[in-house]
């Protein structure tokens, strides 16, 4: 009878450590504050039992142990402001070259790049250039510096402003997906 006992007491004391620690860390984030947590490590040492003929002593112990470091979202990264980089496929159409980029930028600093061109935009071919390169943000600007060997052009850079992405003074079409079609209507006007 005294071993499920101290198994029933051992279990509800190790769910109350880890049930804490939870509650601490999600009841922390306040403000629109972004937290960020580091993993949460919690062990618990074998519970023990001395018995004499008058009593009963059971001791347990928990050890819990999490790194919490917050940061105001007032001082965030300039990625978080420009993330609607990240949503989409932005399309730049080059008229002098018949050409159209179909860029697809990644949390990670990677972007993918897709190119039309005269020989799959006019014949509607579905075959196409698809590759990848690294982007870099300086302030507002989204820069490409170079872009993959069989791409047109050799590097490109973008203005982010208003939720928007603009080369030059155009601002990009952006869709969901990467199509020939967003390209061949633009070049049959």
């Amino acid at each position: 009878m005294k071993k499920p006992l101290i198994y029933i007491v051992s279990g509800i004391l190790i769910v109350g450590a880890v049930t804490g620690g939870y509650f601490a860390t999600v009841g922390s984030d306040k403000n629109n504050a972004a937290t960020t947590t580091a993993s949460e490590t919690v062990s618990a040492t074998e519970t023990t039992t001395v018995s004499t003929t008058a009593q009963t002593q059971t001791t347990a112990s928990t050890t819990q142990t999490t790194a919490t470091t917050t940061k105001a979202a007032s001082t965030t990264s300039a990625g978080d402001k420009y993330a609607f980089v990240r949503q989409g496929v932005y399309y730049i159409y080059d008229d002098s070259k018949t050409a159209c980029y179909a860029l697809a930028f990644k949390k990670d600093g990677k972007v993918n790049v897709s190119q039309f061109d005269e020989s799959n935009i006019v014949y509607e071919d579905p075959q196409y250039f698809k590759g990848f390169t690294e982007y870099r943000m300086d302030g507002n600007k989204v820069v490409i510096d170079k872009m993959p060997e069989n791409v047109l052009v050799d590097s490109i850079t973008l203005t982010a402003k208003d939720g928007a992405l603009y080369y030059g003074k155009t601002k990009l079409e952006n869709h969901g997906d990467v199509k020939l079609k967003y390209a061949a209507e633009h070049f049959r006007k």
